[in-house]
């Protein structure tokens, strides 16, 4: 009308709103005004979808990330809140939908129906039969330790044997790529045997590798259809062998392997136990027990329990405030976990308790250590003590270290050699003090002429013969604690008082 009438002014013109604009009031709208809820009838357009705690969870999506036993990650694995059906459509066509659901359908199919089974039928016999040889190459490889560069040194040496293994996936790439698929079916196989059993365990330890990088070496164990089962878990490097460093690496491998349903399974707990009156009314009988009965009571009492967390005993593995135990006791919220220290490490631990103070066996544990290095470092003097012994006609023993190691098996073997090869040792270490001598040297000479000085003495080799029966002694104990089976067996023939709940 403003264009006819002379007294109408024309309307006010409308502001263009720039797309930036548009997207902010539709963005405000939808924070503000608009409150989207569930719809029931997408229930039936997209047969995967569920809904759990106010959530929409992709079925298919879950269930495989749960066969991967990783941490569960993605929009519509932990819960999606963003009721849009564009958000359901934009699910159903990305890649990894896409993918989940082709490894469901296989997953299910019948043995020798799905699409990879009957694609690796197709092959040839000769392919598959090579593949074979190369994946029990890199297998073996692994099994024994050796680096991958020797699957190139296995694969001509199966050539040279007449074997055929091709001219493919003959390099160091292909063998790692082996060893993982590998690891993985194994790995496939503990995590459901660890899904079916009720409970698991951690068995913990440190190392050092060849790059003297500080490691950390897992293991599980668990009872499934009624047998303990102890598996490799994982090994990890540590850049600090500190609690928390140790705790985190140990907590990340286990839910990289099983998922986080290990902190649920965590646990200690008794599989058998004494009567209560047990010290009431048996205590009388101890006084006609032999020793090795004695013994075999304190084991059962001290190791009949299943552990929940096993390490080495060490402070920063067991401390109370702050150590391994106790930080993932806080992590699975699980107050009555057990630590339990190793048994095999407690003996070994309580022998050097037992000798740290000894002044006679500090001085023996030098002269074991200072003949060994004597013999090691010299080929003459090795070479000239390897004529000791042919000339005495006895067994050669060439002494062995007793250093930087703690087990008792070592200590019991240097004292062994050195002892069992007195008369050699002695014979040899008197003939290089001679000038005339051709072996004669002045460094070596003057070296033994102190280990003859310790090795004459009385006192010494009377106090090396007692270690050597102590360790002796000690041996079986230690191999009946790494004996689970025959332990258990030897004290439910032994004790009168263990009964089941």
């Amino acid at each position: 009308m403003w264009r006819f009438i002379d007294s109408i002014k024309p309307p006010v013109a409308k502001k263009t709103k720039s797309s930036d604009e548009i997207k902010d009031q539709q963005r405000n709208y939808e924070n503000t005004t608009r409150k989207r809820t569930f719809q029931d009838r997408w229930l039936k357009q997209f047969p995967w979808l569920t809904v759990k705690t106010s959530r929409m969870i992709c079925s298919t999506c879950l269930e495989v990330e749960k066969d991967k036993g990783d941490t569960l990650k993605g929009t519509f694995v932990t819960g999606s809140c963003n009721f849009k059906i564009e958000s359901l459509k934009h699910h159903q066509l990305s890649h990894s939908h896409k993918d989940n659901v082709i490894k469901q359908k296989a997953k299910k199919c019948v043995s020798g129906t799905s699409t990879a089974e009957l694609s690796l039928q197709t092959l040839s016999k000769s392919i598959f039969d090579k593949m074979c040889k190369l994946f029990r190459n890199a297998h073996g490889l692994a099994k024994q330790g050796r680096p991958y560069s020797d699957f190139s040194f296995l694969c001509d040496l199966d050539e040279m044997k007449g074997v055929n293994i091709g001219q493919t996936y003959r390099n160091d790439k292909s063998c790692r790529q082996f060893v993982y698929y590998i690891a993985e079916e194994t790995r496939s196989y503990i995590r459901k045997d660890v899904e079916n059993a009720s409970f698991l365990s951690i068995i913990s330890d440190g190392a050092t590798d060849t790059a003297h990088i500080e490691s950390e070496i897992l293991y599980t164990r668990f009872c499934h259809q009624g047998v303990l089962q102890t598996h490799f878990t994982c090994i990890k490097n540590i850049g600090k062998a500190d609690a928390e460093t140790i705790s985190t690496t140990l907590s990340d491998g286990l839910t990289d392997v099983f998922g986080l349903q290990w902190k649920d399974k965590l646990i200690g707990r008794s599989q058998y136990f004494f009567s209560f009156n047990f010290f009431n009314k048996e205590i009388v009988h101890l006084q006609t027990l032999k020793l090795n009965e004695i013994i075999m009571i304190m084991i059962m009492m001290t190791t009949l329990v299943f552990p929940g967390i096993a390490t080495d005993g060490a402070s920063v593995m067991v401390g109370k405030k702050a150590g391994v135990v106790k930080r993932l006791k806080d992590q699975t919220n699980r107050a009555f976990i057990q630590g339990i220290h190793c048994s095999a490490h407690q003996l070994e631990l309580s022998f050097k308790d037992a000798t740290k103070d000894l002044s006679l066996w500090t001085k023996a544990s030098n002269l074991l250590l200072g003949v060994y290095l004597f013999y090691r470092n010299s080929p003459l003097n090795r070479s000239n003590l390897l004529q000791a012994f042919a000339m005495e006609d006895v067994e050669v023993l060439i002494p062995s270290r007793v250093g930087g190691t703690r087990w008792v098996s070592h200590i019991k073997r240097a004292l062994r050699n050195l002892m069992t090869s007195y008369g050699p040792i002695i014979q040899h270490l008197q003939q290089i003090q001679n000038p005339c001598d051709p072996a004669h040297n002045k460094e070596s000479a003057r070296k033994a002429v102190n280990f003859l000085k310790h090795l004459q003495d009385k006192s010494m080799v009377a106090f090396l013969l007692f270690m050597w029966d102590v360790s002796a002694a000690c041996l079986p104990s230690l191999r009946l604690f790494r004996e689970k089976r025959q332990l258990w067996e030897m004290c439910m023939l032994k004790s009168n008082w263990l009964r089941t709940p």
